[in-house]
C-alpha cells in the first residue's frame, strides 16, 4: 500500500507538470470557473478536460488518419448521419434519405435553417462539394479511400435534396456515413488545404476549435448558435483534449482531480487500473467487451521472404496467442479468425490457430529464408502495443527469425507505413458496425496500409462481397475470404480480442463508448446528481 502511495504521489507531479502547460490566457486543466451553487458546494469546473493517449497528426476532417484526428473532427463538424455502431442511423445534417432499388444511388433530403460558424449556408450545393471532394482525392484522402472508394458522382436535386452516385450497388455506404463530415464550399474554395494548416476549422458542430499545440492539447469553445442546441447544451463552456502518450500519467491527471475521462482508442493501459484503487466514489472505470482484436500483418516488399508460404505458416505457429491473450490482454480471449462474433462472415466452427513452435522450426528450415532481418513495426499508441511486440519477437527469434523491433509515435508510424518501411506490423482490427467492408477494401484491395500485397483470388472474392446484395450470399463470401486468409496463413493473423478498459469520473456524462471500439466525446456534459 505504502508503495502505491509513494507511486501515486509521483504521478500526480507528473500530470501536474504536463497540465501546467495550458496557456495562460485559458484555464489550466481542472481550474474551476462557474458560480458556487448555494450552500457553498464548489462547483464543477465549466472546462472539461479529456485524457487521451492518442495523438492528433492533422486537421483535414476528410483525411483523417488517427483516433484523435477524429475525436477533435466531431466536435467541431457534423456528419450527414450518425450511427449508434450496431446497425442503427439517425439523421444529422440530412434528415433522411433513401436507395434507389439497386443501391447505386444515395439521395439525401438535407437539414434546413444551419449556417456554418462563418455564415455560410447548408445546403445541397455544399453537400455536392463534400461528395466532389472525396471523388478529387480518391487516391490520397483516408476518409476517400477507406469508406468511399465507390463513389464515383454527386448530383444537386434541388436546394436541400443532393445525391450520391456509386459505381456499383453500396448499401453499405450508410455504415460509414458517421466518418464523412461536412466542410464549407465557399471558405474551402478560398483557402484550399491552408485552411486546415492554418487551423481554421469551420464547421457546423457544438463545438468552435480553438487551438492546438502539438503534442500538448486541443482547445475547443462552445457553439453558441450550433443549430441543435434544443437537444443538446453542455454544461461545460470550453475544454480541453489532453494528449498524454504515458499512461501512469494520463492516470494521475484524473486520479488528481484534473480530468473528468480517461479514454484511449481500444481502451486505456491494464496496467494502469489498480492506480484506480480506492477512488470508487469518484471515478467509474468501465470494462466494455468489443468486436476488437489485435493482429499481426504483413509486409511484401520486393524480394521479402514473406512470400513464401512456408516462412508466413512458420510465423504463424511460433505465436502463443493464448499466452498473450492470458498475460497481456488480461483473458480476452483468442480469435478463431479475422472476424470476430458480431461480424459479418464470422465462423464459429474455424478450427482454432495452432501454437507449434517445434513445426515452426522445421519450416522455417526448409523455406527459403536466409536469416533476413524483419522489421516489425508497430506504434506506442496502439493498446498494449511494446508489450506484445517484445512478446511476439522472443517468440519469432525463438523459431530463428532475426526481428528488427520499432515501436515509433504515431506520426513516425504513418510516415514509416506509408513508405512500406515494414515486414512485420503490429496494429487493431475492427468492423464498424459489425461489417468487414473497410477491413477487407483498406487490407486486400486498395492497400492502404502499403504492404505491396497483391492477390487476384482474393481480391475477387473482396470484389464480390463489395457488391453482393443477398445477406446470405455475402455472408457466405465473407466467411470465404476469413478462410481463404487464414489458409494462406496471412497477411493478416488474429492475435487476441480487446477488453476495452475506460475511466470516466462520476458526474461526466455523454462521452460514447461503442463495442466496435469507437469513442464519442462530442456530447461531452456534466451531471452533478451523478457525482454525489
Amino acid at each position: 500500500m505504502q508503495k502505491r502511495l509513494v507511486l501515486l504521489v509521483a504521478l500526480i507531479s507528473v500530470a501536474a507538470m504536463l497540465f501546467g502547460c495550458a496557456p495562460a490566457s485559458g484555464p489550466a486543466a481542472g481550474a474551476a470557473q462557474g458560480t458556487a451553487p448555494a450552500g457553498g458546494e464548489s462547483a464543477h469546473s465549466k472546462t472539461f478536460n479529456i485524457v487521451t493517449s492518442d495523438s492528433l497528426v492533422q486537421l483535414d476532417p476528410h483525411n483523417i488518419t488517427t483516433p484523435a484526428d477524429e475525436y477533435v473532427m466531431k466536435m467541431s463538424y457534423d456528419s450527414l448521419l450518425d450511427t449508434d455502431h450496431k446497425g442503427k442511423f439517425v439523421g444529422n445534417l440530412a434528415t433522411s434519405w433513401e436507395f434507389n432499388t439497386d443501391a447505386t444511388e444515395l439521395t439525401f433530403h438535407l437539414r434546413q435553417g444551419v449556417k456554418f460558424l462563418n455564415g455560410e449556408p447548408w445546403n445541397a450545393d455544399v453537400a455536392v462539394y463534400n461528395f466532389q471532394r472525396l471523388i478529387s482525392h480518391k487516391d490520397d484522402f483516408a476518409v476517400a479511400i477507406n469508406y468511399f472508394s465507390p463513389l464515383v458522382g454527386a448530383e444537386k436535386i434541388d436546394d436541400y435534396t443532393a445525391k450520391m452516385i456509386f459505381d456499383n450497388p453500396y448499401p453499405f455506404a450508410l455504415n460509414y456515413l458517421h466518418q464523412f463530415v461536412m466542410i464549407p464550399m465557399e471558405a474551402n474554395k478560398e483557402m484550399g488545404d491552408q485552411m486546415f494548416t492554418d487551423m481554421k476549422q469551420i464547421g457546423t458542430g457544438p463545438w468552435i476549435f480553438d487551438e492546438w499545440v502539438s503534442g500538448q492539447y486541443a482547445h475547443f469553445k462552445k457553439n453558441p448558435d450550433y443549430w441543435d442546441k434544443d437537444e443538446y447544451n453542455s454544461y461545460f463552456d470550453d475544454g480541453y483534449i489532453h494528449f498524454v502518450s504515458e499512461p501512469s500519467s494520463a492516470a494521475g491527471a484524473q486520479i488528481s482531480g484534473d480530468a473528468d475521462a480517461y479514454i484511449s482508442f481500444g481502451g486505456i493501459n491494464s496496467d494502469v487500473v489498480p492506480l484506480y484503487k480506492g477512488t470508487e466514489d469518484k471515478i467509474q472505470v468501465v470494462m466494455n467487451d468489443m468486436n476488437m482484436y489485435a493482429d499481426l500483418r504483413m509486409g511484401f516488399p520486393e524480394g521479402s521472404p514473406l512470400n513464401d508460404e512456408k516462412v508466413r505458416e512458420a510465423i504463424d505457429l511460433a505465436i502463443d496467442r493464448q499466452s498473450i491473450a492470458d498475460q497481456i490482454f488480461q483473458g480476452g480471449g483468442v480469435p478463431l479468425s479475422i472476424l470476430v462474433p458480431g461480424d459479418v462472415g464470422y465462423d464459429s466452427t474455424m478450427a482454432p490457430y495452432e501454437y507449434n513452435p517445434d513445426k515452426a522450426k522445421e519450416l522455417l528450415a526448409q523455406s527459403s529464408y536466409q536469416g533476413q532481418e524483419l522489421t516489425f513495426l508497430g506504434s506506442s499508441a496502439f493498446l498494449k502495443s511494446q508489450d506484445s511486440m517484445e512478446a511476439i519477437t522472443s517468440m519469432l527469434q525463438d523459431v530463428g527469425f532475426k526481428i528488427n523491433l520499432n515501436v515509433e509515435d504515431l506520426a513516425t508510424f504513418n510516415n514509416e507505413m506509408a513508405m512500406g518501411k515494414w515486414d512485420l506490423m503490429y496494429a487493431t482490427n475492427q468492423c464498424i458496425n459489425g461489417d468487414p467492408f473497410l477491413y477487407f477494401n483498406s487490407r486486400f484491395v486498395t492497400d492502404f496500409m502499403h504492404s505491396n500485397f497483391k492477390n487476384d483470388e482474393l481480391i475477387g472474392l473482396v470484389k464480390k462481397f463489395n457488391v453482393e446484395p443477398d445477406a446470405a450470399v455475402r455472408e457466405d463470401l465473407a466467411k470465404q475470404i476469413s478462410k481463404w486468409n487464414k489458409d494462406f496463413h496471412g497477411p493478416a493473423l488474429a492475435l487476441a480480442n480487446v477488453k476495452g478498459i475506460y475511466a470516466v469520473t462520476k458526474g461526466t456524462t455523454g462521452i460514447n463508448l461503442y463495442p466496435d471500439g469507437y469513442e464519442s466525446l462530442t456530447h461531452i456534459s456534466w451531471d452533478p446528481s451523478l457525482a454525489k
